[in-house]
């Protein structure tokens, strides 16, 4: 639940993942294991925010097997930071948010986390001071996590309940509480009152207050575990503006998804097979192979303002040269047997016709920019 998950991973006792996600007495864990919460100063600044040093995650089955989820993966991520995960089901993807989030431990190799306390409130996240003029309490730990089910969340009875118990975990100015909440839920688009019963929420509305509870907390990181997987297409998009807005403030963002077009706005992709890393690198190369390293004539930029195809935006280059017929399939999203977004898709397909797109769109939006520049290739 969201509000109570710690930052350091004890591994001084076993312990497993079972079907729902919580830890057993099975996990196998050796001498090698080690964790190292706090590893650096707190202080502000874009440095390394965690380091995953041969992590890997095992359990015993009930029959008896082992398995392993996480196989020796090593990965950096630093300080404000969108990463998108993705992998198909079973690679390790949600294995690997919960050991992110500090609230699974290895069974073997090593994780670092900066968690810089005073960074709380004021830069980089925090929104206001509170109305009474205090200092809300830092609390230790590497990231909140948001999961897909709400109802595996929710401990409240009603809104303000459900927002406001995270908040005094924090030791929040109750006189604030109130306030904070409301702004929470405007940052979701969540339009309902604060005595409002949980129950009578519909299962977006609930997912919705789930992100709310933990934007209210004003975290360094969160991990969304396919918050989005629930929602109608208007409530993703109140949480993607909301999540864009804490990232341009500063929050590190891990975001585990399986719409491929919410790859459009992380800066960097992560897809797991089996356990272990199979791509890592900028999300345009991630649909679109060797084109992304390619020049556009002139300069013309792909991305901008936090997605690819947005005009302003000083991404990559590409050039419209070597517009081959074959490379929508070479593409990691392709060798990885994903099937790219539909923007994608349409620019692979106009550009085997002769047609020049500039960029590397990704989203609907981005294609119709590109598409009303249409030239003959060369």
């Amino acid at each position: 639940m969201q509000g109570i998950h710690r930052s350091s991973i004890d591994v001084d006792t076993d312990c497993s993942i079972d079907t729902n996600g919580s830890v057993g007495p099975n996990c196998l864990m050796d001498a090698e294991c080690s964790v190292e919460p706090n590893s650096v100063e707190p202080e502000c600044s874009s440095a390394e925010y965690w380091h995953l040093d041969k992590v890997s995650v095992a359990f015993r089955q009930s029959s008896g097997q082992i398995r392993t989820v996480l196989d020796g993966l090593t990965l950096s991520i630093p300080q404000g930071q969108w990463i998108a995960l993705v992998g198909k089901n079973g690679s390790g993807k949600s294995t690997l948010g919960k050991v992110l989030g500090g609230i699974l431990p290895v069974s073997r190799g090593s994780v670092r986390t900066a968690v810089q306390e005073h960074c709380l409130h004021g830069s980089p996240v925090g929104r206001h001071s509170p109305q009474s003029g205090d200092r809300v309490t830092s609390f230790n730990r590497a990231a909140l996590v948001v999961f897909q089910n709400p109802q595996a969340q929710i401990v409240g009875s009603t809104v303000f309940e459900d927002i406001t118990f995270g908040l005094e975990n924090i030791s929040f100015p109750p006189s604030s509480m109130p306030h904070q909440a409301q702004w929470a839920l405007q940052k979701v688009g969540l339009t309902c009152a604060l005595d409002t019963p949980v129950d009578q929420l519909s299962g977006g509305q609930k997912q919705l207050l789930c992100l709310a509870s933990a934007i209210a907390m004003e975290p360094q990181a969160i991990v969304f575990d396919e918050v989005t997987s629930m929602l109608d297409p208007a409530s993703r998009k109140y949480v993607i503006q909301a999540v864009r807005t804490l990232h341009q403030s500063g929050l590190t963002v891990v975001w585990i998804t399986q719409w491929l077009e919410e790859l459009a706005w992380a800066q960097r992709v992560v897809a797991l097979e089996g356990g272990r890393m199979a791509y890592d690198g900028l999300p345009s190369r991630f649909f679109y192979g060797d084109l992304s390293d390619n020049h556009s004539p002139e300069g013309t930029a792909v991305g901008g303002d936090g997605h690819p195809g947005d005009p302003g935006d000083p991404g990559e280059p590409f050039h419209g040269s070597d517009l081959g017929g074959t490379l929508a399939e070479v593409s990691p999203c392709r060798t990885l047997g994903f099937s790219p977004p539909y923007a994608v898709q349409v620019a692979h397909t106009l550009r085997k016709r002769g047609l020049f797109i500039p960029g590397t769109p990704i989203l609907p939006e981005d294609l119709a920019r590109s598409a009303g520049s249409l030239v003959p290739s060369t």
